[in-house]
């Protein structure tokens, strides 16, 4: 009889682990960096390429074809500083001439959306 107790005692005290584990805040341990291109973009460019450096992430760069009309969003960051930089080339795609160039620095916290506007120069290319 003291098996058969046992024997039932192990799935709840299983189940009773499972539940525990569940149980707690959910904390979020990541960011998002949103970075607005409504700015205006210097004359021909086509499309421009974002990227993130400096922080303990490292996302793919992004490229957003049709400037103006979307912004670039970074999801899933490490909480840090992190320098984004802005390259506008004259063609889709992220290729071409260059046509100008920007960045700024940004600090995602964990649990937040960080919004970030960055401005572009122009190189004068065309």
């Amino acid at each position: 009889m003291p098996r058969h107790h046992h024997r039932r005692n192990v799935p709840l005290a299983v189940l009773a682990a499972m539940l525990l584990a569940g149980c707690g805040s959910h904390t979020t341990t990541t960011g998002i960096l949103v970075v607005g291109l409504e700015t205006a973009a210097p004359q021909y460019t086509q499309s421009l390429l974002v990227t993130l450096s400096g922080g303990p992430s490292s996302p793919a760069p992004q490229i957003v074809n049709n400037p103006g009309l979307s912004d670039a969003t970074f999801g899933k960051l490490l909480p840090g500083a992190y320098t984004v930089t802005v390259t506008a080339y004259d063609s889709i795609d992220g290729a071409g001439k260059v046509t100008g160039n920007g960045s700024a620095n940004a600090a995602v916290s964990a649990g937040q959306t960080t919004p970030l506007a960055v401005s572009l120069v122009g190189t004068g290319a065309n």
